[in-house]
């Protein structure tokens, strides 16, 4: 091995077209290093490197097998010297010490590489010496997560979003794909009962005429969010804080409103948003609405499941051909709240009272009048919430007011 100093560096997006320049501090020859599957950005121009050097190709020099250069010796006991002078000159100074990746990829999200990687901590190093080169300072809860070897996430959805595994294909291509049903844990299940515990003392300070709370019994699988953004094909809505699933209140809201343009308006918004009582609940282009509709929770949470859908002709929906007997399904899964599960709608208004809300209907036979939380109900059971409502997915087979809170018994 040669040691060498990087003197310019072309980075591209694709890391194959990556170049780095090395000049050998021996020889003063020009090294080129072209990486296959290397996190390029951990070199920068100046950087001390070691490397393997090799024949010529295109005239030029080529270099193999090329890492950052580890520091000399006592270089472990010069940085950890650092942390605890920093943190006894400003006691706000997080404790830790230093993490080095010393060279080869860097590791796996939570985890630590284990054969090249060092921690020089306050009272002592980890394993090895420090590297001069790419150390950071570290607090110690960090510190602890970083060299975890396998790094356990209590919130399911920072699991699924930022700790996930990829799949390594045949071809060699990494991949993120579901797996299995995922369960939720004990301190997701403790969180949640304080949110809606939260939610109906909300609910007692308005009374009982200005607030509803209903709760519907999930008569099929359900998803919301299936096209939203992930790592995966498809996704799911997690709280982004506590980590479950549940229903926002503007896809309750959104639903609501559309079941009641639909089946009271006959399909016309113009004529909807001419109605006083639907421009109360869902606003207008001149007012904002007067209800509340808080994001609906579980009863209890039991388990993501696994779902699929097959489509068995890909190229024909891509518009690249005709379909034929020969094309083979490609599975796609999904995860989806399971049938049976309860959930706990509640919404209000400080401005009017919720219960004598009425929305009238014109019918051949003269108006017909609504009850606000009776079109809620025929919206879970009629219209469903989430996606592919179409074929079944996120209807609700029974549905209850929840006298009992609006009263505060």
């Amino acid at each position: 091995m040669a040691e060498g100093v990087i003197v310019s560096l072309k980075i591209s997006k694709n890391p194959r077209d990556s170049i780095a320049e090395i000049k050998d501090d021996a020889t003063g020859k020009l090294y080129y290093y072209t990486p296959k599957q290397l996190e390029i950005l951990k070199f920068k121009e100046g950087v001390k490197v070691t490397f393997k050097p090799a024949g010529a190709e295109n005239g030029k020099l080529m270099a193999y097998n090329v890492e950052l250069k580890t520091a000399r010796e006592g270089g472990a006991s010069r940085l950890n010297s650092q942390a605890q002078n920093m943190q006894a000159q400003n006691p706000q100074t997080p404790k830790g010490g230093f993490y080095s990746q010393n060279k080869g990829n860097a590791p796996a999200r939570g985890q630590a590489n284990t054969q090249s990687s060092s921690y020089s901590g306050k009272g002592g190093s980890g394993k090895g010496n420090a590297a001069a080169e790419g150390s950071y300072l570290l607090p110690e809860d960090t510190k602890l997560i970083v060299e975890k070897p396998d790094f356990y996430a209590e919130n399911t959805a920072l699991k699924m979003q930022k700790y996930i595994k990829p799949v390594i294909e045949l071809n060699g291509k990494r991949k993120f794909k579901h797996k299995e049903d995922r369960s939720f844990s004990k301190a997701e299940r403790d969180l949640l009962g304080v949110l809606l515990k939260s939610q109906q003392d909300i609910l007692k300070n308005y009374g009982a005429s200005h607030a509803l709370s209903t709760t519907g019994t999930l008569g099929s699988r359900m998803v919301v969010g299936l096209g939203g953004g992930s790592v995966f094909e498809t996704s799911i809505v997690l709280h982004h804080t506590y980590g479950f699933a549940y229903i926002p209140g503007s896809v309750i809201k959104g639903c609501l409103r559309g079941f009641i343009i639909r089946d009271i308006f006959g399909g016309s918004e113009a004529k909807a948003c001419g109605d006083p009582a639907f421009c109360k609940i869902f606003g207008s282009m001149e007012n904002r609405g007067k209800v509340v509709f808080l994001d609906a929770f579980p009863v209890s949470l039991s388990k993501l499941e696994l779902d699929i859908m097959n489509p068995h002709y890909a190229n024909y929906y891509m518009g690249s051909s005709f379909p034929t007997d020969d094309m083979s399904p490609i599975p796609v899964a999904f995860y989806t709240v399971p049938e049976g599960t309860q959930f706990v709608f509640r919404f209000f208004s400080k401005d009017f009272e919720i219960k004598n809300l009425i929305i009238n209907k014109e019918t051949e036979s003269g108006a017909k009048a609504y009850a606000l939380s009776g079109l809620f109900n025929q919206t879970l059971c009629e219209m469903g919430l989430g996606a592919k409502t179409a074929i079944g997915y996120g209807w609700f087979g029974r549905v209850s007011e929840n006298k009992s809170e609006r009263t505060g018994s």
